[in-house]
């Protein structure tokens, strides 16, 4: 919640507050099941998968599908498309989160 004070710190008003964007915005407060935004951290954590054989799993969080299966499948495209996708991934989320 938001609490707007005056000059003697008295609240005189209250508005709830959007967490996922820090403020008030009626447009998404009228949507309760608005998904939450793909974190880029959690990106580079399952882009870690590859450590382990699960190349591509950082592609199938971000939506993506078939070049998430094509990752798996071919070991990140011999390992190149898995560097690459390292300096990629915030571009990734985002278009991850624009297309949800």
């Amino acid at each position: 919640m938001i609490h707007a004070f005056d000059i003697d710190n008295r609240v005189t008003a209250t508005f709830p507050v959007c967490a996922r964007i820090g403020y008030t915005n009626a447009t998404f407060l009228e949507e309760p099941n608005m998904a939450k935004p793909l974190d880029t951290g959690t990106g580079y954590l399952l882009w870690f998968g590859c450590v382990i054989g699960f190349c591509g799993i950082h592609r199938f969080y971000a939506g993506k599908w078939v070049t998430g299966a094509l990752w798996l499948f071919t070991a990140g495209l011999c390992g190149v498309g898995q560097v690459i996708d390292l300096f990629l991934m915030n571009s990734i989320i985002e278009e991850g989160n624009l297309s949800r």
